[in-house]
């Protein structure tokens, strides 16, 4: 009751004052789709079922993607910015970017980077901004460890008298890693001066594989809790993702889940801190869906993690014995479409697909390149081609996008509840530069009709 008549005054105060516009089209601003569902829902060819449960939030896409064409670590090349912008046409709604600490903090020195400040944030500030203005909820992935902070042995492995591999091992100071933690959420997060840019922190990419992190299963726990509660001291209201494994189930003979790879996932399930339980799969749709089952089953079984969301936040077809050079285009775009859609009936509320552009990373080992769709030195996966124009899978990921039902009016930060962050988010943008999805009905405007249509939907 309190809310509702301290809402019922701002209300009555906004009747009377000028609405504040948004930003035009040309400056990157994008509001969320508000497409009419289709009439015939789509029907997974998997379970037969009509998918009736999935919101945007179930579209996302990786952009951890540093072969040419598109750019490397940090802000966008131009080509990078050319796909980002037209995924933002599409209306995914999630992208996901790594963040890394021996890019942002190589030496532990002041005068590194800045006179005052021993961090590199130029590297990352507009890659984040851009994200943020072309309507994206970014998902940083966090990770990398400096070679001043690294465990790696002080042992010389590529021929030129330094380790190339440090960035993949524990730090030697667990402190260490919660000051680069706590800075990068200080500053893009939504704490006390923050600049409310991310809320969604993934703690590094596929620690079950050794050639991203050399630790062993305690070693990942560790970071992952400390850094768990780092986020939560800075901005309660963040959301922390994460084993972010692709040996997610525990099998003995299959070889997509040994079982020496499987603690890694085990622990966190038992005893690890997390918003968001993400997973990488690339199987065949069929398997695909199935692990992706068992693993609702076994997180809806375990009390500390019952209806948590699953975000599968790499995805594609290509594996082993899938990906053959007569797979067309347009079928490509069909696997895409049953991929999003079924796993959502799986029990997925988020897919990212892996890769946005096809590369040029293909090796001279023919079981590699056809493992991983790579042709005439084209890994031909993505949703652009090599040159930027657009591929059938692009225009499926986009129909998507349209079929989608919208995100729940006056849900501003896309969480799926209406309450209390959402009405700051709305006022925020109403008294000054609008900076989040929070023109609700998208008439262009942050207004009283968005303030009613909160107050419709805000959880009592």
């Amino acid at each position: 009751m309190i809310f509702i008549s301290v809402l019922t005054l701002v209300l009555l105060v906004l009747s009377v004052s000028p609405s504040v516009r948004l930003e035009s089209a040309s400056s990157g601003w994008r509001t969320p789709a508000r497409a009419e569902p289709d009439p015939e829902p789509y029907v997974c060819p998997v379970d037969g079922k009509p998918v009736t449960n999935a919101d945007q939030s179930l579209l996302g896409v990786p952009l951890n993607q540093y072969a040419a064409p598109l750019g490397g670590e940090g802000n966008f090349n131009d080509a990078t910015r050319t796909v980002v912008e037209k995924l933002a046409e599409a209306n995914v709604h999630y992208v996901r970017r790594g963040l890394h600490w021996h890019v942002l903090e190589p030496q532990p020195l002041p005068t590194y980077c800045h006179i005052s400040d021993r961090y590199c944030w130029e590297i990352y500030d507009q890659m984040i901004t851009d994200l943020k203005n072309l309507g994206f909820e970014p998902v940083i992935t966090l990770g990398g460890v400096p070679e001043w902070a690294s465990t790696a042995p002080d042992v010389d492995n590529d021929g030129n008298g330094r380790r190339d591999d440090y960035a993949a091992y524990p730090p030697v100071d667990i402190e260490d890693w919660e000051n680069f933690v706590r800075a990068v959420v200080k500053r893009y997060g939504h704490g006390p001066n923050g600049r409310r840019q991310v809320r969604n922190w993934e703690i590094w990419n596929e620690p079950d594989i050794d050639q991203f992190f050399k630790g062993t299963a305690d070693d990942y726990l560790e970071l992952l809790n400390t850094s768990y509660d780092v986020i939560k001291e800075v901005d309660l209201e963040a959301k922390v993702w994460g084993p972010t494994t692709i040996y997610f189930l525990d099998r003995l003979d299959d070889w997509m889940a040994p079982r020496e790879k499987y603690p890694f996932t085990q622990m966190v399930i038992e005893n690890g801190q997390i918003d968001v339980f993400s997973v990488h799969v690339y199987a065949n749709i069929e398997e695909s869906y199935n692990q992706i089952k068992e693993l609702r089953g076994i997180l809806d079984s375990t009390p500390n993690k019952n209806g948590i969301p699953i975000a599968i936040t790499e995805t594609n077809v290509v594996i082993n014995d899938l990906c053959y050079d007569d797979i067309s285009e347009e079928e490509q775009a069909r696997m895409l479409t049953e991929r999003y859609y079924c796993l959502a009936n799986a029990g997925a509320k988020s897919v990212f697909w892996w890769q946005p552009a096809d590369s040029e990373t293909c090796t001279d080992t023919p079981d590699d390149n056809k493992r991983w769709c790579c042709f005439d030195g084209v890994r031909k996966n993505g949703l652009f081609r090599t040159d930027l124009s657009l591929k059938p899978a692009y225009y499926a990921l986009k129909e998507i996008g349209a079929y989608l039902n919208p995100l729940l009016p006056g849900d501003a930060n896309g969480d799926g509840v209406v309450g209390g962050t959402d009405l700051e988010l709305l006022k925020g943008d109403y008294l000054g530069t609008p900076e989040h999805n929070t023109d609700f009905n998208s008439d262009g405007r942050v207004d009283s009709e968005d303030f009613a249509i909160l107050q419709a939907n805000y959880s009592q």
